[in-house]
């Protein structure tokens, strides 16, 4: 509740990610993975509620990359990978990074992007950023994953002022316009409020 009262745009929700959401948000990855090891990067992971779900998806041979910008997540992140049992088949195969998502480097291209940035809270220039590291680091393919909850940018579109409305609408174009024609998505309702998984498959003529 503090993080969300001092730092509203970048965290986005009172409460984590219901496991529902996470697993959502990480079908891609269970479902659609290329044989062998992975290389995956988080982008936002909180207090972790989305990458339990990634790790519960991993294999032996997959790495995970989190890029946390608030450094209070960051340490409270790397303290539970260190000590919750739920990470222990994984740990050695997980590094947290403190920094801005927009900058995230990888030794390797990676192969699924799971951004659990609230873009919708973000300005325009922010989420273009984000949009364009993923795309980077992807390397020409793969998955890229984010979250939306649903009818809320609509809502507040029709109720905020008009600099906030053009915000919100700047934010949605650079969505659509990410987006490829492949691109799919997973209600959930059982999460706090409801929302949207949803997955951009990457390729090179997009890059």
């Amino acid at each position: 509740m503090r993080q969300f009262q001092d730092h509203f745009a970048s965290t986005g929700a009172i409460q984590p990610s219901s496991r529902f959401l996470a697993r959502a948000m990480t079908e891609p990855l269970r479902d659609r993975r290329p044989a062998g090891g992975v290389r995956i990067v988080e982008m936002g992971p909180g207090t972790g509620a989305v990458t339990r779900g990634i790790v519960k998806a991993m294999r032996p041979d997959d790495e995970l990359d989190c890029f946390e910008l608030n450094p209070d997540f960051a340490d409270y992140l790397t303290q539970l990978i260190a000590s919750d049992p739920a990470f222990d088949a994984r740990r050695d195969q997980i590094r947290v990074h403190t920094g801005d998502a927009s900058h995230a480097e990888i030794n390797a291209p990676a192969d699924f992007v799971i951004c659990s940035v609230p873009l919708n809270n973000l300005p325009g220039n922010a989420v273009r950023e984000i949009l364009g590291a993923g795309r980077r680091v992807l390397a020409g393919q793969g998955w890229f994953t984010y979250f939306e909850y649903v009818l809320l940018p609509r809502l507040h579109s029709a109720t905020a002022a008009s600099s906030e409305r053009e915000r919100i609408n700047a934010v949605q174009e650079l969505k659509s316009a990410f987006r490829s024609g492949n691109t799919w998505s997973r209600l959930v309702m059982l999460n706090l409020p409801p929302a949207r998984a949803v997955h951009v498959p990457i390729s090179a003529e997009q890059t």
